[in-house]
C-alpha cells in the first residue's frame, strides 16, 4: 500500500518503505514461489483476502473478525511502536499539560474533530473506542485512501483536530508540510504497549500453504542484522533506544 513510511510507493525513495524492503526479504527465500507485487489501498487489500482472492498482505493487525476470512502468520512481521495522539502544536494546551492523554476523554468532546482513514484498526482498545462514536459529527472518516498526508494536511487547515497514527509515520510525513514543527505527538494511555503486524494471506488451501511458507521464513530471517535494519530503517533517533527495548522484549 501507499502508507509511507510502511509502503513508497512515489518519489525518490519508492519501494523503500518498511514493509517494501521486508517483503522481498521474505520472497528472497521463497524462490520457487512465483511472487507478483501490488499496491492497493486498505480497503481494497481487505476486500481481496475477505473474497478469498490468491493474496497476501505483509502487515495486518490481527483481529477476531479479521481472523473469519484471512489466515495470519503466528510469528510477527513487524513490531511498532506504541501509537499516539497528533495534534496542532499551537492548541497543544486544548488538551491538558500532560504528554499522555486518554483517547476516551478526547473523543468525548465534540468541539475536536477527528479524522482517520476508513478500515483502519489500531487494535484493542482503540477500535472498540472509535466504534462507539463512529457515526458522530465530530468523527470524519476518509474514504478515499489510507494516505496520512491527506489526514495531517486537514489538520494543519483546521478542518480536523487531530487524528491517531505512528511517530515515525508523522515525523516522515510532516518534512513535506510548511511549516515545520505544527504539529505535535500525545502519547496515549490505551496504547501503552508496542502494535504488533502480522503476514495475512486468504483463507484457502493456497493462502494457508502460504502463511506455513512465510512463518518458516519469519523464524529464519528476524534475528538477523538484515531484518533489524529494515525495521529500523525510519526510526527516528530519539525513539530507537524505545523500538529496540521493545523488540528485545
Amino acid at each position: 500500500s501507499d502508507y509511507p513510511p510502511i509502503g513508497i510507493a512515489e518519489g525518490p525513495q519508492k519501494d523503500a518503505g518498511i514493509a517494501d524492503l521486508l517483503v522481498r526479504l521474505v520472497a528472497r527465500h521463497l524462490p520457487a514461489t512465483n511472487h507478483h507485487y501490488q499496491r492497493a489501498n486498505l480497503k481494497r487489500m481487505i476486500a481481496e483476502l475477505e473474497a478469498g482472492h490468491e493474496v497476501c498482505v505483509p502487515g495486518l493487525i490481527k483481529t477476531e473478525e479479521r481472523t473469519r476470512s484471512m489466515y495470519f502468520t503466528r510469528v510477527p512481521m513487524l513490531l511498532l511502536t506504541p501509537l499516539c495522539l497528533i495534534v496542532r502544536e499551537k492548541d497543544r494546551s486544548l488538551y491538558g499539560e500532560s504528554d499522555t492523554v486518554s483517547l476516551e476523554e478526547v473523543i468525548r468532546n465534540p468541539a475536536l474533530k477527528l479524522g482517520l482513514a476508513d478500515g483502519t484498526s489500531f487494535g484493542e482498545p482503540i477500535d472498540a473506542i472509535i466504534d462507539r462514536y463512529k457515526g458522530e459529527k465530530h468523527v470524519y472518516l476518509d474514504r478515499s485512501s489510507t494516505l496520512k498526508r491527506g489526514l495531517l494536511l486537514m489538520i494543519a487547515s483546521k478542518r480536523l483536530d487531530y487524528t491517531i497514527g505512528y511517530p515515525w509515520m508523522v515525523e516522515y510525513l510532516a518534512e513535506e508540510i510548511e511549516p515545520s514543527g505544527q504539529f505535535a505527538m500525545l502519547k496515549l494511555k490505551e496504547s501503552a504497549s508496542p502494535i504488533i503486524w502480522f503476514a495475512a494471506c486468504s483463507k484457502s488451501e493456497w493462502g494457508l500453504l502460504r502463511i506455513r511458507e512465510i512463518d518458516e521464513v519469519l523464524v529464519q530471517v528476524r534475528p538477523t542484522p538484515e531484518y533489524r535494519s529494515i525495521a529500523e530503517t525510519w526510526m527516528p533517533k530519539e525513539s530507537l533506544s524505545e523500538y529496540r527495548r521493545l523488540y528485545d522484549e
